[in-house]
């Protein structure tokens, strides 16, 4: 066999081994403010005048550090999918897919501005190459209380090139950001009505396509549990295993988190992005804790108080 040859085929099988394999990540990225105010929501404590002296190098150091993370979880496969929360706006997602490391990746996003007093929200990065958008929608929780995210649902196929004939696999994703633990107890009321019309949702998928593939992601404020039925969620594991994506006075907690239908399961395979670059000493509670962008009113320049988590998802076997 010819040298080149040999290094076609060699080429011939990353590209299979990359392209059989799909990657799904969750981000809760720590409030991904642009500098300008917005007078429709409070957000005047990320900008230039603001508490925390919100700049543009600063914004810039922030997106660029986004990508970082999602580049290095796709290593040499570009993530299907990319769910994101505390996004401030369509300007901030233009900046991450189209003028950062990202910006020859090809993403496209869904993004809604929603009721939430400080204008954060849920997004969605896709690869039309390996997800083809077919419908979307943002749900709204009703609280009356206080205005909290909209869920993002999302319908698409998830194109699989790796057989002879182009494959589809539908898949439904939820991305979700429950209301705060702020207040403690007194929120939980918050967090269930938010759960039920998830639930709620979820059951009206599922009763339309009693075999469909569900996918939710998310940060869900509080340690997993299996409160979505007939869904299971891919981070009790973890949390009993005492492991998580947030450390609170020294404790690990798992509050981003992914849910899937049980005909998924044998399919996907969950991590903990944990690169040596996310974290920094913890000073307090000793060990580490994730580097994020401001201890409290200084600036620390990291990426997030939150750790990402994604999922391998096998495409359906021919």
């Amino acid at each position: 066999m010819s040298h080149r040859r040999y290094i076609a085929m060699l080429f011939a099988l990353l590209c299979i081994a990359v392209y059989a394999q799909k990657k799904i990540v969750f981000y809760n990225v720590e409030n991904l403010f642009d500098t300008r105010h917005d007078s429709l929501y409070q957000d005047t404590e990320y900008t230039p005048d603001g508490d925390k002296h919100w700049t543009y190098q600063k914004y810039r150091t922030k997106i660029d550090h986004i990508a970082q993370v999602i580049a290095n979880i796709g290593e040499w496969q570009t993530p299907m999918l990319v769910g994101l929360c505390e996004v401030e706006n369509d300007y901030c997602l233009q900046s991450l897919t189209k003028f950062s490391g990202l910006k020859n990746y090809g993403y496209q996003y869904l993004h809604h501005d929603g009721p939430d007093v400080r204008g954060i929200d849920c997004a969605l990065l896709y690869d039309p190459l390996q997800f083809e958008l077919l419908t979307h929608q943002f749900i709204s929780v009703p609280l009356s209380d206080r205005p909290t995210r909209e869920f993002l649902y999302a319908q698409g196929e998830m194109i699989d090139r790796t057989h002879r004939h182009t494959q589809k696999d539908t898949l439904h994703i939820y991305v979700c950001h429950m209301p705060s633990r702020l207040n403690g107890k007194a929120s939980e009321h918050r967090r269930q009505t938010a759960l039920k019309v998830l639930q709620t949702h979820i059951d009206s998928v599922l009763s339309a396509q009693p075999n469909a593939h569900i996918i939710v992601m998310g940060d869900f404020n509080q340690e997993p549990e299996d409160n979505l039925p007939p869904l299971q969620n891919l981070m009790l594991p973890f949390h009993q295993a005492g492991k998580g994506t947030y450390k609170y006075k020294g404790i690990w907690n798992c509050l981003d988190q992914c849910y899937i239908t049980a005909n998924m399961a044998e399919r996907t395979k969950t991590h903990i992005f944990d690169a040596d670059w996310l974290f920094e000493e913890d000073t307090k509670y000793l060990g580490e804790q994730p580097w994020r962008t401001y201890k409290g009113w200084r600036y620390s320049g990291g990426y997030s108080d939150h750790l990402p988590i994604w999922i391998e998802f096998l495409p359906l076997a021919e």
